[in-house]
């Protein structure tokens, strides 16, 4: 039976066909890795369709909230091009607007990291620009305290 640990491995070298085997051999898709998130996550920040396809095709909880309060859309939306799988993700039953154990949500990371692809990704896929932090913070505001200007007038239109 693989361990965690094949699992883990395989998904941080962008293995597919790895991930593939050892999924059909009987790894849980459902496994964390020692960051208590899901293994999946870390194939997500690759931004791999194959690999997520692989994960959800073996019983992924793709819309699995980890203990943190984070989804995918998180992670993909802290990713420099998470854009392309953001859609995908909220089309498997991803809440754009879930917030995080601080009241983030993956608008808020896109935003604040200056990411205009995932920003405008997110807002087709239905993310709320209103949604607040625990500081009261909109996804605008953390974009304008980064410098991101153009995204915080954008976010502010809407």
């Amino acid at each position: 039976m693989p361990t965690d640990e094949d699992l883990e491995d395989a998904a941080d070298r962008g293995d597919v066909d790895g991930v593939r085997a050892l999924l059909a051999a009987g790894a849980d898709p459902n496994a964390e890795n020692v960051a208590d998130a899901p293994i999946f996550h870390t194939a997500l920040r690759r931004g791999d369709e194959a690999m997520l396809r692989a994960f959800v095709g073996y019983g992924a909880r793709i819309a699995a909230v980890g203990d943190n309060g984070r989804t995918v859309l998180h992670g993909l939306a802290s990713s420099r091009d998470g854009s392309p799988l953001l859609r995908f993700v909220v089309d498997l039953g991803v809440d754009p607007n879930t917030q995080d154990a601080t009241g983030w949500t993956a608008l808020h990371l896109a935003a604040a990291n200056g990411y205009e692809r995932n920003v405008e990704a997110l807002l087709a896929a239905g993310a709320s620009p209103s949604v607040t932090t625990r500081h009261g913070l909109s996804p605008a505001d953390v974009a304008a305290r980064n410098g991101h200007d153009g995204i915080a007038a954008r976010l502010r239109v809407r």
